[in-house]
């Protein structure tokens, strides 16, 4: 069972993942040799601005943790006497998560829009995602 629930939640994370992923390609394409001010409307400003190997970039980061209870079913025996009965009952399981993301929006010495790379789960981009939706 603890390997089912395992998979399941790999597989959510790599379905949230790609569609944050998608979302994100679709709206920053739509972007390309804009303003960067465009973007800036959409996700407000950069926590950063750097600039390696003569590329500048802005940067967004998001992080959130937290953690909640599952109800999950267990099963146990009650004895009494001659008699044995099966019982299942549920606990709570504790289940913790940490989502991340950074977006990078390259551009070029006028501040166009040339390009943005991705680095986290699927939750924590999913909020770039939403905010360049609307």
């Amino acid at each position: 069972m603890n390997r089912r629930r395992t998979a399941l939640v790999w597989f959510v994370a790599l379905f949230l993942a790609g569609c944050a992923g998608r979302i994100i390609d679709d709206r920053v394409q739509a972007f390309i040799g804009q303003p960067a001010s465009y973007v800036f409307e959409k996700l407000g400003v950069p926590d950063a601005e750097d600039e390696v190997a003569g590329r500048k970039f802005y940067v967004w980061e998001t992080e959130s943790s937290g953690s909640f209870f599952v109800p999950m079913p267990a099963t146990g025996t009650v004895h009494d006497g001659d008699r044995t009965s099966n019982l299942t009952y549920f606990v709570q399981e504790l289940h913790t998560y940490h989502h991340v993301c950074k977006f990078r929006l390259f551009v070029d010495m006028q501040d166009l829009v040339t390009g943005y790379d991705l680095e986290g789960d699927g939750a924590g981009c999913g909020t770039f995602a939403n905010q360049l939706r609307k």
